[in-house]
């Protein structure tokens, strides 16, 4: 590959890795209010949202949905929807910072991380079709694809330190 387009992929990896840790970052943010606020908030906000489509339709397949999941969540879901979103920006943060940093050990946790969450993606997609989803879903396999790359040009290198390590370690015992 030519080293322009090293260049490029390097910087396309950066961009969504930044990505990855400002979103991250907002997940957490929105963790803690959510953390804070009370249990029925959600549901509170979600008929006001939705009163002005349901006093023109009052059978949107969306609104009529939407309400009723936010009623059904209660206590228990206040608290996974904090937890989610606590974990999976903490987690985000953490490895995006490592691996910008270019920490060799964060790409492989990186990759599990990010297809475990891309893989509840798609089984939510499953459920219910969004083209939000979807497009979070692409993005999210771009940026593996971009990370098993980097890992592999930065892993390289760093195999060919500890083989010279190894040869010169086995040369220093045999001359020993």
């Amino acid at each position: 590959m030519c080293a322009k387009n090293a260049a490029l992929l390097d910087r396309l990896f950066r961009l969504g890795i930044l990505y990855k840790v400002v979103d991250g970052a907002a997940q957490l943010v929105g963790g803690a209010l959510y953390w804070r606020s009370p249990p029925g908030l959600l549901s509170r906000w979600v008929r006001l949202l939705t009163r002005d489509e349901l006093s023109e339709d009052p059978h949107d397949y969306f609104a009529t949905h939407l309400r009723t999941w936010a009623a059904h969540l209660g206590h228990h879901g206040h608290v996974l929807i904090t937890a989610y979103l606590l974990v999976h920006g903490l987690i985000q943060v953490c490895l995006g910072v490592a691996l910008l940093r270019d920490r060799l050990w964060a790409y492989p946790w990186a990759a599990v991380f990010l297809t475990a969450f891309a893989a509840y993606l798609l089984y939510g997609l499953t459920l219910s079709f969004s083209p939000a989803a979807l497009a979070l879903c692409l993005i999210d396999a771009a940026i593996i694809a971009l990370l098993v790359w980097e890992y592999r040009r930065h892993a390289r290198p760093a195999r060919r330190r500890i083989r010279a390590l190894k040869s010169v370690a086995t040369v220093a015992r045999r001359s020993s």
